[in-house]
């Protein structure tokens, strides 16, 4: 009887020491976990560059996804998830991220400007050596030769960005018969700015997005000849 308890103990003993590992069935998967720097930076669409995430080391952002999708805000990180705080609708999008690389997969659903319900996406962005584009609240963009105008003097063409959110384009003359200036053509936009492009989503229009490029080419012929074409 002895031998047969001490056979008994070794074994046990020799059990509770083996390397074995023993998977614990009640844990979570191990979620990756990202750091503000892994993340910095602009990030351009495999299918389309035009089409592009910027992110901030202080938090700030700004996309567009497609021909109906962009915004612009603040983010917060935590874990491999993303909060983006869109300033032009005051609402949240939480997405998830993934790093391979200088590739990022996003996935998850985004509240369109107009629309209603969520669009679930899942894109895979490289990284670009691109610098993140500064604010350019306060600047205008005017032609140099306005043109003339058959019933109106003193032509005036302006975008004016007027917050980190929102932009305007006016288009004015001094009337020939009356003296008076008045506003021929204007448009409220809100805006995310990419050096040198200005995406826009017409305040209260359709949430179609339009690309601009100010910084080469003036604001005339009521923005046509500034529109980029998105494929």
């Amino acid at each position: 009887m002895r031998k047969i308890i001490l056979v008994c103990f070794a074994v046990v003993f020799a059990s509770c020491n083996r390397n074995d590992v023993i998977p614990d069935q009640g844990s979570e998967p191990i979620e990756e976990k990202l750091d503000i720097s892994d993340i910095t930076g602009v990030w351009t669409l495999d299918s389309n560059p035009l089409y592009y995430i910027s992110l901030s080391e202080g938090g700030r952002f700004s996309y567009c996804f497609s021909e109906c999708m962009m915004g612009s805000g603040n983010y917060i990180l935590e874990g491999n998830e993303i909060t983006l705080n869109n300033g032009y609708t005051y609402l949240s999008d939480k997405l998830e991220l993934s790093l391979n690389n200088n590739s990022m997969l996003i996935k998850g659903p985004i509240q369109m400007l107009y629309q209603s319900g969520n669009k679930n996406i899942s894109l895979t962005f490289q990284k670009s050596n691109e610098s993140i584009s500064p604010s350019i609240v306060g600047v205008e963009r005017k032609p140099g030769m306005p043109g003339l105008n058959k019933f109106y003097d003193d032509i005036r063409m302006v975008v004016t960005y007027v917050s980190d959110y929102t932009a305007t384009y006016e288009y004015s003359g001094v009337s020939k018969s009356t003296g008076k200036r008045k506003t021929l053509k204007s448009y409220a936009w809100y805006y995310a700015y990419r050096k040198p492009y200005t995406y826009t989503q017409q305040i209260e229009g359709d949430g179609k997005v339009v690309i601009y490029n100010f910084d080469e080419i003036s604001p005339s012929g009521y923005l046509d000849v500034n529109v980029v074409p998105q494929n």
